[in-house]
């Protein structure tokens, strides 16, 4: 099951947010509680296995009081039988701008790479010229740099 780090608008109002990790059926519950747009900046940060009971167990535990009040609880959200899922759906993984890892392909770097030592402008591997080096020897450390000189 994956994990995400996201920001809860509580009841959707930016001056109520709360930084949280979250699994991915609870973030889909905090959804359903505060409002489609509550939460905000999710980050992909673990991926960790995990019982799918204990998880809806936990979730119940946590969530049941609040979906009373809107008349629902954890097993109409997923179902009685239902399986909690694993990952934020693919619409939600866009809009947090999450992108899956494996869908890389090793000839595509490979293609990137020819495109790359193609291109007369990019040099890979070649040792500097003296002009760059010269430039290296003039660079000057931050305690050495006054702010005021550079002001004017």
């Amino acid at each position: 099951m994956y994990y995400y780090k996201t920001t809860i608008r509580l009841n959707g109002n930016t001056m109520n947010e709360v930084v949280k990790i979250v699994s991915a059926p609870e973030l889909l519950v905090l959804q359903f509680v505060h409002g489609g747009d509550a939460v905000v900046n999710a980050k992909e940060i673990k991926q960790v296995r995990v019982s799918p009971m204990k998880e809806k167990d936990r979730l119940k535990a946590l969530y049941d009081n609040a979906l009373i009040k809107r008349k629902q609880s954890i097993d109409n959200i997923f179902g009685a039988l239902g399986v909690l899922p694993d990952r934020l759906p693919d619409h939600l993984l866009e809009r947090f701008d999450i992108y899956d890892d494996s869908e890389i392909d090793e000839s595509d770097i490979v293609n990137v790479a020819r495109q790359k030592s193609k291109d007369p402008s990019i040099r890979m591997n070649e040792p500097k010229n003296q002009v760059e080096l010269d430039r290296e020897q003039t660079v000057l450390s931050d305690d050495e740099v006054n702010v005021a000189d550079i002001m004017g």
